[in-house]
């Protein structure tokens, strides 16, 4: 922690060194106002896309001065807005959106020095103690972000999502961050994970598009273990991944996970242990490789039983028996994203091949009726009421009920893929756009 210093010398009181309190934040911004979009082409500030905005959170009472970098400086209070927590924050609108109410918002503030390049603004907390948690979203933020989080004892959340202009990220975190979320901030990649972000109590981590992970000796994500009992979500999508380091099977408490636009030879299992596993996005960018697997074996998901959404794009699948063993499994499946059926479907070929695939699945795992489950089965409604399918592919065949077909008795004979689609809607609340 800093010293406190007068006139050049350390100051001392009751024969210890005093430590000086940090208060302020500083960020370089640009733009003719705070806060300014860092979107561009039709997204503006004078026609922002509708949820950039920038807050402050507190567990108590606090003031905050900010001095905008103009000469201008102003002194706001953070209204409560439930018994422990207290906010303040901006728009690009100047208009109330999302979590930011007519009681919470402040004006927007306009420069009227005619200078729309960089400046620095800085917020001074009256109490430090109490700041929470720092939220921007498609706010511009330049150069270098604070890096004294660690001084803010209490500190939870850092989320400072499409900034852009960021050259380096803050290293220096307090253990008690719980959200760092910084996706698509960076001006240009890095290629190391800070060691400070795996001593932390992190729940949240979103590193979308800010690394280039592809050589696992230096990136650090071996040490994701480090965060097995805290971490829920962890997004490392569009970030050059080309294996998974084994300690990701680790994670005790992980719900969602998002490994889209990677760079993957071989279809990576490390996850299959992630019993806790509810979202699994995982694909190549198309401009590897065409998308495809040099080994696109699917990997075992039988611990997979809490999975509910899955989204897999990877151009070379098999639609046959390996995916059938593959979806058998997740009982708890509850819609399969159009991005599967986009890249790794992609042809009305394959599309009735995953209809076939998916109505013998369906037809050999679930119940018509769910209420004549036995006693003794978990998942009575497994494999029932999945959403799945994109209305850009259609499959063969009308869909219709098949001959011998009994609503809720019978699922007939079908011919066709037409058929099984109307049989896996009626007989089993399939959803699809078929």
């Amino acid at each position: 922690m800093p010293i406190s210093t007068k006139n050049n010398k350390i100051s001392v009181k009751g024969g210890k060194i005093v430590n000086r309190l940090i208060k302020t934040l500083a960020f370089e911004t640009k733009g003719d106002r705070f806060p300014t979009t860092s979107y561009s082409g039709n997204y503006n500030n004078n026609n922002p896309f509708g949820n950039e905005r920038v807050y402050f959170d507190f567990i108590a009472p606090c003031e905050i001065i900010i001095e905008f970098g103009d000469g201008i400086s102003q002194i706001y209070t953070a209204s409560q807005i439930n018994t422990n927590l207290y906010r303040i924050g901006f728009t690009v609108s100047g208009n109330p959106i999302n979590e930011l109410d007519e009681n919470t918002i402040r004006p927007t503030h306009f420069y009227d020095d005619e200078n729309i390049g960089t400046r620095i603004i800085s917020f001074t907390f009256s109490n430090p103690e109490t700041f929470l948690g720092y939220f921007s979203n498609r706010i511009i933020f330049q150069g270098n972000p604070p890096d004294t989080l660690d001084k803010f004892p209490n500190f939870e959340d850092f989320t400072m999502a499409g900034a852009n202009e960021l050259t380096s990220l803050p290293v220096a975190l307090p253990n008690s961050l719980k959200k760092f979320d910084v996706g698509n901030s960076l001006i240009a990649r890095l290629n190391q994970i800070p060691d400070s972000i795996f001593n932390t109590q992190m729940e949240r981590l979103v590193l979308a598009g800010l690394f280039d992970l592809s050589n696992s000796e230096i990136s650090n994500l071996f040490k994701i273990n480090q965060l097995k009992t805290t971490l829920t979500t962890l997004r490392l999508d569009d970030c050059k991944l080309k294996s998974l380091p084994e300690e990701m099977g680790q994670l005790e408490v992980i719900d969602f996970l998002n490994l889209i636009s990677s760079e993957f030879d071989i279809f990576p299992d490390q996850f299959k242990s992630c019993e806790s596993l509810t979202r699994l996005y995982i694909g190549n960018r198309s401009n590897y490789n065409s998308g495809a697997l040099a080994d696109a074996t699917y990997p075992d998901s039988t611990n997979l039983i809490n999975l509910r959404y899955l989204d897999i794009q990877f151009s070379n699948l098999s639609m046959g028996e390996d995916l059938k063993e593959f979806l058998r499994p997740l009982v708890s499946i509850y819609q399969i994203i159009p991005g599967f059926f986009t890249v790794s479907v992609g042809t009305v070929e394959r599309l009735d091949q995953f209809i076939n695939t998916i109505y013998e699945v369906v037809t050999e795992e679930a119940y018509l009726d769910p209420s004549s489950a036995p006693v003794s089965e978990l998942y009575p409604n497994k494999h029932r009421g999945v959403v799945w399918g994109h209305s850009s592919l259609q499959p063969t065949g009308t869909v219709e009920a098949p001959p011998e077909f009994q609503l809720g008795a019978s699922n007939g004979n079908p011919q066709h893929p037409g058929h099984q689609v109307y049989v896996l809607m009626s007989n089993y609340s399939h959803n699809t756009p078929y």
